[in-house]
């Protein structure tokens, strides 16, 4: 995983907080131009997630804009991926559900999990050659479009905020 030091970002945040994070960096995804890949956490299979505590992840990867979201498990803490499937959180469980979000736009940080991604993938060979293919794309992030996110990730996190108090 990418050292603590390359995250831009690094809080205890609720679970709503990733999935609103998620969804503006696919959002700024779908806005780019085409050849912009998005992997999350559903390629790989749960028995085979050696990736430590992360439990949820966002990788973009375009010629415009890159980032790395990673939501780490905290001990002692709940999370959703544990929960048996019949069971269902009621609206305060969903405030106890925490992790520790990571987010990134180092080149270096975002290619050294595209490469522990891909260890993780060797079964699936098209998956590892796509992954190889997005970690040789890597350019600086576009200064219009890192901006936008900014603010996007203000907006989310400041409602966040406003909802905990």
């Amino acid at each position: 995983m990418p050292s603590v030091q390359a995250f831009s970002l690094r809080r205890i945040l609720p679970s709503a907080v990733f999935d609103q994070l998620s969804s503006v960096m696919q959002q700024m995804v779908r806005e780019l131009a085409d050849g912009a890949l998005v992997v999350t956490e559903a390629v790989v299979p749960i028995s085979q997630r050696p990736l430590g505590l992360v439990e949820r992840f966002v990788v973009v990867v375009s010629p415009q804009f890159n980032g790395l979201l990673l939501a780490e498990t905290l001990p002692g803490h709940s999370n959703p991926a544990q929960l048996p499937l019949n069971q269902t959180l009621s609206s305060e469980g969903l405030l106890q559900c925490t992790y520790q979000l990571g987010l990134t736009f180092c080149p270096t940080a975002i290619a050294t999990f595209l490469t522990e991604l891909s260890a993780a993938l060797q079964h699936n060979p098209g998956a590892v050659a796509l992954l190889e293919r997005a970690a040789q794309q890597f350019q600086p992030n576009d200064a219009t479009v890192q901006s936008e996110f900014t603010l996007r990730l203000v907006e989310v996190i400041a409602a966040a905020l406003t909802i905990a108090l």
